[in-house]
């Protein structure tokens, strides 16, 4: 993977785009997003959890957190590059 860290607003978008949203915060202060009921995906195996009180996200959670989206990382990077991440 090309990328180091990146900020933790991009990734929020980045998983917004897909679809994603927000569904509560954990004990450890993770935000833990997935598919919404009426969505037409299917609920995720476990939650994508979020640190949103770090400024970046490190790449290993960067990693696990797509695994568990079932994206890959050239699929990642493709969108990091794309034009439509910053709308």
């Amino acid at each position: 993977m090309g990328i180091k860290q990146i900020p933790t607003k991009i990734f929020l978008k980045y998983l917004k785009s897909l679809g994603l949203v927000f569904i509560r915060k954990d004990q450890w202060n993770h935000d833990l997003y997935d598919y919404p009921e009426d969505s037409g995906n299917e609920k995720l195996q476990r939650p994508v959890a979020v640190r949103t009180n770090y400024k970046d996200i490190p790449l290993h959670h960067i990693h696990t957190n797509l695994i568990a989206i079932g994206v890959s990382k050239e699929d990642f990077e493709k969108w990091l590059k794309s034009p439509k991440k910053k709308k």
